[in-house]
């Protein structure tokens, strides 16, 4: 009896871990995708979210970022002004979106994110004024988002 109770505990443990790892965000099986160089995987994921939401800035925002990261994890070579560009087309695709969507905190975190990002690549291409406007506006953003929720932890690195 000892023992048949210590494998239902097990088997419940494995089960709710199990359960864990599936209830995991797309928005988060994309970072630990990408962060574990895992790029396809990472990459077919944004693509179904562009796909199926394709009037939603977030998923601009991870190909934007995926872009940003994918030339540290990769062996080929890439020409930098390249990568920039398109780093810049997929946020200003994300920002496009702008007057078009709700303002929802979600939203916010999203649009102020990918400001952030225009405004380091477009500094990365020597467009200084335009990484500061994009700085500014992805700083209004992020600050609304921590005005509305001070625990909303990654509106704090942006």
């Amino acid at each position: 009896m000892k023992n048949l109770s210590i494998v239902v505990f097990m088997l419940l443990f494995i089960m709710l871990g199990f359960v864990s790892v599936q209830a995991q965000s797309v928005e988060q099986q994309i970072m630990d995708h990408l962060f574990n160089a895992e790029l396809a995987q990472a990459d077919s994921l944004i693509d179904i979210g562009i796909k199926q939401n394709p009037n939603q800035p977030k998923y601009y925002f991870m190909k934007a970022h995926f872009n940003f990261y994918m030339r540290y994890f990769t062996q080929r070579q890439f020409d930098r002004d390249s990568i920039l560009q398109v780093i810049i087309d997929n946020g200003e695709k994300a920002v496009s979106f702008e007057d078009d969507i709700e303002e929802t905190i979600e939203n916010k975190f999203w649009l102020g994110s990918a400001y952030g990002l225009l405004s380091r690549a477009y500094v990365m291409k020597g467009e200084l004024w335009d990484g500061y406007w994009a700085a500014l506006d992805c700083e209004d953003y992020l600050e609304d988002v921590l005005d509305e929720d001070p625990n909303y932890g990654d509106a704090y690195i942006g």
